[in-house]
């Protein structure tokens, strides 16, 4: 496989699992969320965008095998939606 074609492939992939996320993160909210929160939001996308992926992936190629790629990337998702949150520590106000 040719190294352009990787990069091509990685790079769809971050832009169907990610994008929607940072642009709802950073151009809708425009601040962190708090972790359950963006623990439902990075579950429910990730179901959808598997959901998307695995249908493209079927149409075009007939393999179906996006559930990796969904994990990992769920976890990209959450921690981009958390980053920045403080929670509020009753202990730590003195």
């Amino acid at each position: 496989m040719d190294f352009g074609i990787i990069l091509i492939n990685l790079l769809t992939t971050a832009l169907i699992y990610t994008l929607p996320i940072l642009i709802y993160r950073y151009a809708i909210i425009k601040k962190p969320l708090p972790k359950r929160k963006a623990k439902w939001i990075a579950i429910g996308y990730g179901i959808l965008s598997w959901i998307f992926v695995s249908v493209l992936l079927i149409s075009t190629t007939g393999n179906r095998n996006a559930s990796n790629a969904a994990v990992i990337w769920g976890f990209v998702n959450y921690s981009i939606l958390k980053s920045g949150y403080v929670e509020n520590n009753l202990s730590d106000n003195r």
